[in-house]
């Protein structure tokens, strides 16, 4: 009994040993160069790629917005008097339309009241300016007589000692020069004066123009119109309730333009997206609703290692969608684009032909890869235009591995 266990038990560790060998063989012969003369091939997969332009594509993921979301609110206190029938939740609006009255006669009284003391004041201006310029016509003409009358006194002067020149000629004349001078400086004062009063009324104008102004503005306030075209979302006014500075009227946003905030990867921080072409899905088996370019970008990356792009969409993107977009990068000229999947070490596997009945070898090359993009990786030496590249089957094969094409793929 203890002949036949010691048998088996050494036959056991026979059979181990044999088969352990076995597989270091295999596995030393799957390294070496006569890897190629084992008899069975193995299934691969492969795609052929050739030199060609590769645009990156961004997906980033965001929200639509409207570009205007307003509450409006009362800016003065009084009775709501009349509300627009298209104050209504889901309506739309155009700009300028009259939506909320509030009581305005008060304003209306002191508006009018402000215009009639303006129109005094300026008719009291115009009456003064007429007088003014009479008084400076006036004063020209008494210059003009003044001068001639000192003339005349010089020349009385000078012929004061002939016979027909007595002293009270002399007299006279000079007296009546006298009473010239004295006339003009006094028409001269009364100028000044009237000018000095033109001037207060004109600044009681510039007053009362700011009331007229101000009484204007505070009659705009009563009449609340919809600040551009849009949908109403809410209505807080309703006839007769009363209303004071702050009080909302309602809610409106923009139906015709939108804004979409995206959440662009941070790895894209330092690449120039501004301007760049825009598609926006509402899903992403959905069609683009909307192409464009990003309008703004964020200077900073945010906690979930995003930044902001911003895109003004005329669109009717219903606000507060999910978009998809997808937004167009960087272009990298002349490469192959393989997928990342048949990378090792920078090294891929490619199909060789040899002998006359061609049979098919895998064979490892260096490559070069100048950017990783998603799932595939660019290349831009190391590879000839139509290289068949091994994607699938690379664990069970080496450089030099015999193997079967099962199924060639597009890259």
């Amino acid at each position: 009994m203890k002949r036949t266990f010691l048998s088996l038990l050494l036959s056991a560790i026979f059979i181990g040993g044999g088969a352990l060998l076995l597989e270091l063989s295999f596995q030393k012969e799957k390294t070496s160069p006569e890897f190629s003369n084992l008899s069975f091939s193995v299934a691969v997969e492969v795609i052929s790629v050739s030199r060609e332009d590769y645009t990156e594509t961004i997906i980033a993921y965001g929200q639509a917005k409207a570009f205007h979301n307003t509450t409006v609110k009362s800016q003065i206190s009084g009775t709501i008097v009349r509300v627009s029938s298209f104050l209504q939740e889901g309506k739309n609006v155009e700009k300028g339309d009259l939506l909320v009255q509030i009581n305005d006669r008060e304003q209306q009284n002191l508006l009018k009241e402000a215009q009639a003391h303006l129109r005094e004041a300026e008719a009291s201006l115009k009456i003064l300016q007429i007088a003014v310029k009479n008084l400076t016509d006036e004063i020209v003409l008494m210059a003009k007589e003044l001068e001639i009358s000192k003339r005349e006194v010089q020349r009385y002067q000078g012929l004061e000692n002939q016979a027909d020149i007595t002293s009270s000629r002399l007299d006279n004349q000079m007296i009546q020069h006298s009473i010239r001078k004295r006339l003009y400086l006094k028409m001269k004062g009364e100028l000044r004066l009237r000018e000095a009063e033109a001037e207060k009324i004109m600044a009681q104008i510039a007053v009362r123009k700011s009331k007229r102004a101000f009484a204007q503005y505070q009659l705009e306030k009563m009449s609340i119109h919809a600040p551009y075209s849009g949908q109403i979302l809410k209505r807080h006014a309703n006839e007769g309730s009363w209303v004071s500075p702050g009080t909302p009227l309602f809610e409106i946003f923009d139906s015709e333009k939108r804004i979409v905030e995206l959440a662009i990867p941070a790895a894209h921080f330092n690449k120039s997206l501004l301007k760049n072409k825009v598609n926006l899905r509402l899903g992403k088996e959905k069609e683009v609703v909307w192409q464009g370019k990003i309008d703004r970008i964020s200077q900073r990356i945010d906690e979930r290692r995003n930044f902001l792009g911003f895109v003004d969409v005329d669109s009717n993107i219903p606000p507060g969608s999910f978009v998809i977009a997808e937004i167009t990068g960087e272009t990298y000229k002349e490469v192959f684009a393989i997928p990342r999947l048949a990378l090792e070490e920078n090294k891929v596997f490619v199909i060789e032909r040899q002998g006359p009945e061609s049979k098919i070898f895998a064979k490892k090359i260096q490559v070069r890869v100048v950017a990783t993009i998603g799932n595939f990786a660019l290349v831009d030496k190391g590879l000839m235009n139509e290289a068949e590249v091994i994607v699938a089957g690379i664990e069970k094969i080496g450089s030099g591995s015999q193997v079967e094409i099962v199924q060639k793929k597009s890259p």
